[in-house]
């Protein structure tokens, strides 16, 4: 039997994964979006946005829930039904939107709060606002125009293929071999 022995997620610990990914220096254009509910289990997300808003690091949140609580779907069983997370003893684990606690961490982090609404439109939202002005001020390489060679290679392959049906000995042997 599965059971969750505390609710909440470790966002101090997602922050600090995310921020160690990128490369140093590099987090101009960088930006973390935590997709969650809220609920925390150490309390510390506040102070790993706030270390990784000083590295450049932008984080936006988008709630998931309702503020009274739902409980975890798990998995279908056999006949369809939904089963649900269920805690050490075996009651049903609810979760609820902490809508304070994303709106401090997004702020912390120089980003924006979005609720995830109807047809997942928080994220649109955060996409179009957040997002995508990053992704516009970023610098683009220009590359070298490559020529490709392979034409000429592949030339002399049909050139010596045609020489060699020009060329055979079988037709040769075939017509001064003696018939029987």
């Amino acid at each position: 039997m599965n059971s969750i022995a505390k609710q909440g997620s470790d966002l101090a610990k997602a922050i600090k994964l995310a921020s160690e990914t990128f490369d140093a220096g590099k987090y101009e254009t960088k930006a973390l979006v935590l997709i969650t509910d809220g609920e925390e289990l150490q309390g510390d997300a506040i102070i790993g946005a706030r270390e990784a808003s000083r590295k450049g690091l932008r984080i936006f949140t988008v709630g998931v829930g309702s503020g009274i609580g739902a409980r975890i779907p798990e998995k279908k069983d056999n006949t369809g039904l939904a089963k649900f997370a269920k805690n050490e003893f075996g009651r049903d684990v609810t979760t609820r939107l902490n809508e304070r606690m994303l709106q401090q961490l997004a702020s912390t982090g120089r980003g924006f709060y979005e609720a995830l609404g109807k047809d997942a439109a928080g994220l649109i939202s955060t996409w179009h606002r957040g997002l995508e002005p990053l992704a516009k001020g970023t610098q683009t390489k220009p590359s070298k125009d490559l020529q490709e060679y392979f034409q000429w290679p592949l030339a002399l392959a049909i050139a010596l293929l045609l020489w060699e049906m020009l060329v055979t000995d079988r037709r040769k042997q075939a017509s001064t071999s003696p018939t029987k």
